[in-house]
């Protein structure tokens, strides 16, 4: 009797193991660790330049300590911890700020809230931007950001060599959230692409946004796509935006123009679990009707809805 429950007992530990790195390989997460020691070997030695022992390590108690004023942006975010490392030559520093959020999605979210419009891209990571001063990129479900004093062109060079070194050793594939597929290529400005966590449009009931920018003529306007995560939660939440609206409606409509008291007419599509529609902050004369066809073609073509 005692053999037989250590048996069972050992087994059911083995199939508990099994499943938990199956979990882990279909759900897209390394079973890498990311512990602040982890993270700062993954670093590499650069000659002349000390690669400091101190490694500072902040959560959401004391984020505000180091990014006073913006540590609310990254709490948005699914933030877990940020850990500080730095390498300095004589008065020369270059400081690295690794941000782990939840999840790719997230880490890509923080990412692009701070890309700028018209960025110098830099092959690192899955998509990196650099300025005179700055290195920032995102791989996986982390956010780098490094930073010096110094504008010199080879200081510059060695943050690059830095950041591929350092991403190199991450171990993940280079890829955009799936859904930033759906999203038609037609007057689509490049590398527009967001990710809105939480009050979309400035709404609190709306959550979860994918958004890309598009040009008619000069005239911008977004397409956004909201993954409320099943059908009955995008029923619920399309019924809670018509409710701040002032629409009352009896059945939750599939198709329906909502009368937006600071974001004007948006039309929504319900779609199983997802919502798709456009914003119109220009007041813009589009063609809504072909807009939202060729928008719900190309998420059918990518097999997100049925």
């Amino acid at each position: 009797m005692v053999e037989s429950f250590k048996l069972f007992k050992i087994n059911f530990i083995q199939m508990n193991r099994a499943f938990f790195i199956l979990l882990m390989v279909f759900t897209g997460f390394s079973l890498k660790a990311q512990t602040p020691q982890t993270l700062k070997s993954w670093l590499p030695e650069i000659p002349g330049w000390t690669l400091q022992e101190k490694v500072e390590i902040f959560h959401a108690g004391n984020l505000y300590e180091r990014i006073n004023g913006a540590a609310e942006s990254y709490f948005l975010y699914d933030f877990k911890e940020m850990t500080s490392l730095e390498y300095q030559k004589g008065d020369l520093y270059i400081t690295l700020q690794v941000y782990r959020h939840g999840d790719p999605v997230n880490a890509f979210g923080i990412y692009a809230s701070e890309r700028p419009s018209e960025p110098v891209f830099v092959r690192v990571g899955t998509q990196g931007y650099h300025e005179p001063t700055l290195l920032n990129f995102f791989s996986g479900d982390l956010y780098v950001k490094m930073h010096t004093a110094s504008e010199e062109p080879e200081i510059q060079a060695l943050m690059e060599k830095i950041a591929l070194a350092f991403a190199g050793k991450m171990g993940n594939t280079p890829s955009f959230p799936p859904l930033l597929e759906g999203f038609p290529s037609e007057g689509k400005v490049s590398d527009s692409e967001q990710y809105i966590a939480k009050s979309f449009m400035g709404q609190s009931v709306l959550h979860s946004a994918y958004t890309a920018t598009y040009l008619q003529g000069t005239d911008e306007y977004k397409l956004f796509l909201i993954d409320a995560g099943s059908e009955e939660a995008a029923k619920a939440m399309l019924s809670a935006y018509l409710t701040v609206a002032g629409q009352s409606v009896t059945d939750i409509p599939v198709s329906v123009v909502v009368k937006d008291p600071y974001n004007g007419e948006v039309p929504v599509l319900r779609k199983g679990r997802y919502l798709l529609g456009i914003s119109n902050d220009y007041r813009i004369d589009i063609p809504g009707q072909a807009v939202m066809g060729r928008f719900e073609q190309k998420l059918r073509e990518k097999g997100f809805i049925q």
